[in-house]
């Protein structure tokens, strides 16, 4: 299997539904390491086990970044870290962000094998070693292909470069002006400098790569916002 964040989120995802036991490797029950341990294994990579070994791997290789970051990276890791004291390392934890705000992990005894809200419970992300995080590419064949938003979007203004929506943003800079984050959330930008941040951080865009920033009028065509 190919070592993707989306491999990693598969391989987890199977398990979903299974008991937290501590110290399990599966494959009738995990710990929170071993859930990892085993998907890393899956793909390919020979991580370390145990949340206290795994951790100072990824620091080792350069891989930390923030809660943050890795909130919006499918397949990326969220640690809880303590250190390596802290009564064995029974108080560090890990898991992987699906990218949209959620986990998936082997949470502990009353929670078993899910999903749940990334919330504050992390203290660090990572990237983890030898996985490829670039975003999966579509041809325009497969572009074409994808299904039509539901109900179709009518009222949007036609696609335009990004230096157009910039334009318009600071052109206008009395007005609000929105971009539509993973196509169900809006955000208020008031610079057109904010545009290629927001489009960095996941903001939807068109087939031409621009992302989609949209009036105050428009925001009704947009379906769950």
């Amino acid at each position: 299997m190919t070592a993707t964040g989306q491999a990693l989120l598969d391989a987890v995802a199977a398990e979903h539904g299974k008991p937290y036991i501590l110290g399990k490797k599966g494959p009738d029950a995990w710990d929170c390491s071993g859930l990892t341990w085993a998907a890393l294994r899956r793909c390919g990579i020979a991580a370390p086990h145990g949340t206290i070994n795994q951790f100072p791997w990824c620091k080792l290789k350069g891989k930390v970044i923030t809660v943050d970051e890795a909130a919006r990276i499918p397949g990326a890791g969220l640690f809880t870290w303590v250190g390596p004291g802290g009564g064995g390392g029974l108080g560090n934890h890990v898991c992987l962000s699906d990218g949209y705000g959620w986990t998936s992990e082997a949470r502990g005894r009353k929670y078993g094998v899910g999903s749940w809200r990334i919330g504050t419970r992390f203290t660090h992300g990572v990237l983890w070693p030898d996985v490829d995080y670039s975003p999966p590419l579509l041809t325009r064949e497969q572009a074409l292909q994808l299904p039509p938003l539901s109900p179709p979007v009518t009222q949007l203004p036609a696609p335009t470069s990004l230096e157009d929506d910039m334009l318009a943003i600071m052109t206008a800079p009395d007005r609000p002006w929105y971009l539509v984050v993973n196509g169900i959330e809006k955000r208020e930008i008031k610079h057109g400098s904010e545009v290629p941040l927001w489009a960095s951080l996941g903001a939807r865009v068109n087939l031409d790569g621009s992302p989609l920033v949209v009036a105050p009028e428009a925001l009704d065509a947009i379906p769950n916002v």
